[in-house]
């Protein structure tokens, strides 16, 4: 279940109409559909599962599962993507946990070039000794236009991230984007990307300092800009390019900061062999160093993918299975800001895929 502030009235009829709405059309159109699935295990050594200073090492093995439908009709679009994984440690059994993904995409048209668009994002993480987990929901819907080269997609955004366990955390995010992409030749394309967000933490007062009254502390609240601009070639080999900044505003003493971003990203087919290469850098400057304060700034470093390399690649051994693994190298921010973990991993699975 979403989650909606009270005075976001905006914002609910944002995310909760065009999924009423998709439904109710859908329910008379007639469509065409098609589905995929595949389930993959995989075999895993991790340098630091727990993502802090100890380092744990440990061995374990992940059961993957994929589920897509799409159906298409003259004016609709409706996708359907589900993702789950288990994770399991023989001698580390408190860090056992299951991953769900579910991602909803809809867009109707309005006339050729002119079209509505909606997506509902839904992830959820849970730990099964600890009894702990989180779920955080992200919906998004806008008016896009596709011209003959150029494509502007402007809408509103709702996001809320709720830990029942560690409160501090919970949050909800509302803004605006703005998403402009124009095509270079026939296989690649420049995207620039603006966004702002409104932060709120229902559970959250601002940080204290020596000196400071500790009583009446307000609630955090940040303001977030970002600026992406990307470039992508789609041909093998597949080539892209992005770079990004933010600027975060907070009335908490030490959680302001500004940060630069890099990803690039190619894949190509080698020998028989189908090959992915992602590279993350950012560079993060907060705006005090607040050596006494103690600031959570990241609820899971595991998910919050800041520095890393990563090389992936895929061999098919036929129409149904392949074998697929990867090695990467990650150095992000653990939950305390300025404190940062290193992990390397390795991976090798066995995937089965139907169409």
């Amino acid at each position: 279940m979403i989650y909606l502030h009270q005075n976001s009235g905006f914002l609910r009829i944002i995310c909760i109409t065009p999924i009423l709405m998709m439904l109710t059309l859908f329910l008379s159109a007639r469509t065409t559909s098609g589905s995929a699935l595949y389930v993959k295990n995989e075999f895993l050594i991790e340098s630091n599962i727990f993502e802090d200073s100890t380092k744990t090492q440990a061995l374990g093995s992940q059961l993957w599962f994929g589920l897509s439908h799409h159906y298409l009709s003259n004016r609709q679009t409706l996708s359907l993507k589900l993702v789950s994984n288990l994770a399991y440690y023989n001698q580390h059994p408190t860090e056992n946990k299951s991953v769900n993904m579910l991602t909803i995409q809809y867009r109707y048209s309005f006339l050729h070039k002119l079209s509505f668009q909606t997506a509902l994002d839904i992830y959820n993480k849970q730990w099964y000794q600890n009894n702990n987990g989180y779920t955080s929901n992200r919906c998004n819907s806008g008016f896009a236009y596709v011209g003959q080269k150029n494509t502007l997609f402007i809408g509103g955004e709702y996001q809320y991230h709720r830990f029942p366990h560690f409160k501090y955390f919970t949050s909800d995010y509302s803004g605006l984007f703005v998403h402009f992409q124009h095509r270079l030749s026939e296989k690649s394309f420049l995207a620039l990307k603006s966004s702002w967000h409104s932060i709120r933490y229902a559970d959250r007062v601002i940080a204290y300092t020596p000196g400071a009254d500790s009583l009446n502390l307000p609630f955090q609240k940040d303001e977030m800009i970002t600026y992406q601009i990307g470039i992508e070639k789609r041909k093998n080999p597949i080539l892209g390019l992005q770079l990004r900044y933010m600027i975060n505003r907070s009335n908490s003493p030490g959680s302001s900061f500004q940060a630069g971003a890099c990803r690039f990203f190619t894949s190509q087919k080698i020998i028989g062999i189908y090959t992915h290469l992602i590279v993350d850098l950012q560079l993060k400057k907060y705006t005090e160093n607040l050596d006494r304060v103690v600031i959570l700034s990241n609820p899971d470093p595991e998910q919050n993918i800041q520095n890393q390399i990563l090389l992936g690649w895929d061999k098919p051994l036929n129409k149904h299975f392949s074998i697929q693994g990867k090695i990467a190298y990650i150095h992000n921010e653990t939950v305390y800001s300025r404190i940062f973990y290193d992990k390397c991993f390795a991976a090798i699975g066995l995937m089965y895929t139907l169409h």
